[in-house]
């Protein structure tokens, strides 16, 4: 596998020279790490902040169920570096943050009914010694890292699709799937595909056990 998988990897760090090699790529760079050292100052990062201190005020006032349909009617408050509104009112407030517009519209009980469910389902998930194949893992991965895209941006909704499908193939595993009385972390390790001698592999996890039959009595 090592063997096959070397010519992807020449073909991505070649592909990474030339692309680090162009001038112009160079220049992105160095802009967007000074946005990034100077978010009060310049970038995309300064109008997010701006933002979010033309709204802190209404959040402030109304932290457990935000403004809900008043929000939308209230004039935008963002004027950036002009005298005017950077959007139109009765449009929206085209918040860049999932968080700000969820505690601007629904509060901290708005916010807190869209995380919890996921987050506890998938510590619940995680907790388990039950490892992940490739794909949940990928899923999972995936959809963790809409916590940290929302800083900056709100959810798009096919990503409200993909959670839903992380939880679909990422949660719990029942206990009974590992026999009655038995832990998962004592449950019997399961058997692989035999090797080229005919033996068979031990996995190195628990696997996943039938319940065991109960005896019926006359």
């Amino acid at each position: 596998m090592p063997v096959l998988l070397m010519p992807l990897l020449m073909g991505l760090l070649g592909g990474a020279a030339l692309v680090l090699d162009n001038p112009k790529v160079l220049r992105k760079l160095e802009s967007s790490v000074e946005d990034i050292e100077n978010v009060d100052k310049q970038g995309t990062g300064s109008w997010r902040l701006q933002q979010f201190e033309s709204y802190q005020s209404y959040v402030e006032e109304n932290p457990l169920a935000g403004m809900r349909l008043e929000g939308f009617e209230l004039p935008v408050q963002f004027y950036g570096d002009g005298d005017h509104p950077v959007w139109a009112d009765r449009t929206g407030h085209h918040f860049h943050s999932f968080y700000l517009d969820r505690l601007f519209y629904f509060g901290i009980l708005g916010l807190l009914l869209v995380l919890v469910v996921p987050i506890w389902q998938l510590w619940k998930r995680l907790r388990q010694r039950v490892p992940f194949d490739p794909t949940t893992a990928a899923f999972v991965s995936y959809a963790g890292c809409a916590l940290l895209y929302g800083v900056s941006y709100d959810w798009p909704p096919y990503l409200y699709g993909v959670i839903g499908l992380t939880l679909a193939i990422a949660g719990p595993v029942s206990v009974a799937a590992f026999g009655p009385g038995t832990p998962a972390a004592s449950a019997p390790l399961p058997v692989g595909p035999p090797t080229a001698d005919g033996a068979p592999v031990r996995l190195p996890y628990p696997g996943l056990q039938a319940p065991a039959a109960h005896a019926v009595h006359s």
